[in-house]
């Protein structure tokens, strides 16, 4: 009989996976605030319930790592794992609210897109964490990983130009103050992006250790 060195505490796969669900949701309500905006403090509303949620699944997982032993896989790998999947939450939240908080009258494409791309990158993490369950699973991870790699990429490249067209043509005070808003907006999305790049990394990193 083949015994496992894994031991079989599946709590945080559970957690894992979870949190990947609760990322996938919020990030889609992110995407539809953008486009149905004539609703927007429903979809904050439903956003922040799912900030909440993530920062709920992180603390549990803590308080499991505290009370338990022998862990899965390394105690590190599972701090940053939840808490970089939680952060991408909290950036996406930054950047929503304050299109409340600055009064935006209307989003803009680049903000879309960027929101676009972070659902793609959240289904992405989504259907990596379940495969963290198997070590026969793992190398699966790896083709998603450099998916949301690529993904990061393309935000990047979204940020780069739509700070280019914010300030073209710009010549009233109004003009500038609006502009520096949607600086601060773009860059708490395309952060988001950034962070989930992050947990990608943290779940390659697992791979090679374990895969």
């Amino acid at each position: 009989m083949r015994l496992s060195l894994v031991p079989q505490d599946t709590r945080f796969f559970d957690y894992f996976e979870r949190a990947g669900e609760n990322l996938a949701a919020a990030a889609r309500t992110l995407e539809t605030l953008l486009t149905d905006y004539g609703n927007l403090g429903t979809h904050l509303e439903e956003l922040k319930r799912q900030e909440h949620a993530g920062d709920v699944i992180t603390r549990e997982v803590m308080r499991a790592l505290n009370r338990t032993f022998i862990t899965p896989l390394d105690r590190e790998d599972i701090t940053q794992l939840i808490h970089r999947l939680d952060d991408v939450l909290d950036k996406a939240w930054a950047g929503a609210v304050r299109l409340q908080l600055y009064a935006i009258a209307e989003p803009n494409e680049t903000a879309r897109q960027l929101a676009a791309v972070l659902v793609k990158m959240a289904d992405a993490l989504q259907r990596a964490l379940p495969l963290l369950r198997n070590r026969g699973d793992m190398q699966r991870i790896l083709p998603i990983t450099e998916e949301v790699d690529r993904l990061e990429s393309d935000a990047d490249n979204l940020l780069r130009a739509g700070l280019g067209q914010l300030f073209t043509g710009v010549t009233s005070v109004d003009g500038v103050v609006q502009a520096v808003k949607w600086r601060e907006i773009y860059d708490f999305l395309e952060s988001a992006t950034d962070v989930a790049e992050d947990a990608a990394n943290v779940l390659e990193a697992i791979v090679l250790k374990h895969g």
